[in-house]
């Protein structure tokens, strides 16, 4: 395999690591990702790829842009826009994870990430005053939403590679090990808030870490520091992962993480279904009151997410072709705001589809809609052959669930670890069989012939 198909899924899980703690971190991997693939089709290892999904994403690219040609301020418009850029990672990420091992990996690389974020927000929640509702613990990330939803997505990767798992483990040393390395760098980050000793340096330095030790096992495959560190990542981050999630006090995390299992569970074992009631009420029966009293409707932020979408609905009833704009919520919330909303202002409006519709209009909903069936169609495709089928139908759920209540797509972090995962599928074809970046060279001539030429799925 040549040695830059391999650095190219190095730095995918450098990126995937650095997506679940430092949005820019996980940006700069992607710009290095694009530089590796366009190397590589200049040497002709690959000559680009097409995915049944293109059509949908083009569409709603497209139509994006145009919304924020007609949007009130279209300067700013354009700049949210950009965000459409991380589209592309479900591209590299589908063309090069061309074996079941790089496949692990990347989710291996998403766990380190995830095991840093929720270690560090609980140790917010413990020691930095991170314990309010109006200061929640949101970690590595610019706010608790946003690291609540990340964690909720990686809660359900984690469970799904528990299931998988084959006993017994054989849990080794070095993987234990190198777990709690991860969470010593949380820690130092704490530890250097706590006494104001260079905090914002020791952040930067704990997000490296992440990123080089995810891309050195892509590197490395599975031997560095053995196969058994991803059982031994998954089952650290799963009580970790969940206590974060209570202690962050998000409601719609919380929904999105009990509809993925549900999925995850009918999936592979249905058995299960009547087992997560059970798990439900022992955690409830062992919350504390702060988290307990979440559990209402009456509450403010309740009361405002119903004007906030009564809100979005007069926005697409004003503006249902192209919207008012990508990004342009925050500016015109105030002409569309219900007498009685508890805040005058409002970001965004707490939902997916109603955010989507109102933004750039009922025609991108739709495209979006197309998007979303296209990601769980190729899921279910391969849901017979690989575990990658039923993961990304149980983290569809999860955000689709949580995405009721929250703006989920709204946030890069969130996006790019979906993306990760939705490639998954893409990437898993019967006759992409050539040696991976662990695996010895030599392979058959239609083999070869078949993935120099790069992917092309059909529609």
């Amino acid at each position: 395999m040549a040695p830059l198909l391999r650095a190219q899924v190095a730095v995918l899980a450098a990126t995937a690591a650095s997506a679940t703690v430092s949005v820019f971190a996980s940006q700069v991997g992607l710009s290095v990702v694009a530089v590796l693939f366009v190397i590589r089709t200049v040497r002709r290892e690959t000559r680009g790829f097409a995915l049944p999904i293109d059509a949908a994403v083009g569409a709603f690219a497209i139509w994006t842009f145009m919304s924020a040609a007609f949007a009130p301020s279209p300067i700013s418009a354009h700049e949210s826009a950009k965000k459409l850029v991380l589209f592309f990672l479900l591209y590299f990420a589908a063309e090069a994870l061309r074996t079941e091992e790089c496949r692990e990996l990347i989710i291996d690389a998403l766990l380190i990430g995830g095991l840093a974020l929720s270690t560090l927000a609980i140790l917010q929640y413990a020691f930095l005053g991170y314990h309010t509702m109006d200061m929640r613990p949101r970690s590595f990330l610019g706010h608790y939403m946003t690291a609540s939803g990340v964690i909720a997505v990686l809660l359900i990767a984690a469970a799904e590679r528990i299931l998988a798992m084959r006993r017994p483990l054989g849990m080794k040393a070095r993987s234990l090990r190198l777990c709690a390395g991860i969470m010593v760098a949380s820690f130092s980050v704490m530890l250097a808030y706590r006494l104001d000793l260079m905090p914002t340096e020791a952040e930067r330095v704990a997000i490296l870490v992440v990123a080089l030790v995810a891309g050195r096992r892509a590197w490395r495959g599975g031997t560095w520091p053995d196969a058994s560190f991803s059982h031994a990542v998954a089952l650290a981050f799963v009580p970790i992962g969940t206590l974060a999630l209570l202690l962050s006090r998000t409601r719609s995390a919380w929904i999105g993480v009990v509809a993925g299992l549900c999925v995850l569970a009918w999936m592979k074992r249905p058995r299960l279904l009547f087992v997560i009631p059970v798990l439900i009420s022992a955690v409830l029966l062992v919350s504390p009151r702060a988290i307990l009293d979440r559990l209402t409707l009456s509450d403010a932020s309740s009361v405002d997410r119903y004007y906030m979408w009564q809100a979005g609905l007069d926005m697409i009833m004003e503006k249902p072709i192209f919207g008012q704009g990508t990004g342009m919520i925050l500016e015109v919330y105030p002409k569309f705001r219900w007498q009685g909303a508890p805040n005058p202002n409002a970001p965004h409006l707490h939902n997916n589809f109603i955010q989507v519709a109102a933004e750039r209009g009922l025609p991108c909903l739709v495209f979006l809609g197309w998007i979303l069936y296209l990601l769980g169609r190729e899921a279910w495709r391969v849901r017979l052959t690989s575990r990658a089928g039923a993961l990304v139908l149980a983290v569809l759920a999860t955000t689709l669930s949580s995405g009721m209540f929250e703006y989920t797509l709204g946030d890069s972090e969130i996006l790019m670890v979906i993306l990760l995962l939705s490639a998954l599928p893409f990437s898993i074809r019967s006759f992409q069989r050539e040696p991976g970046p662990f695996e010895a060279p030599g392979r058959s001539g239609a083999a070869a012939s078949n993935l120099d030429s790069g992917l092309v799925l059909e529609q």
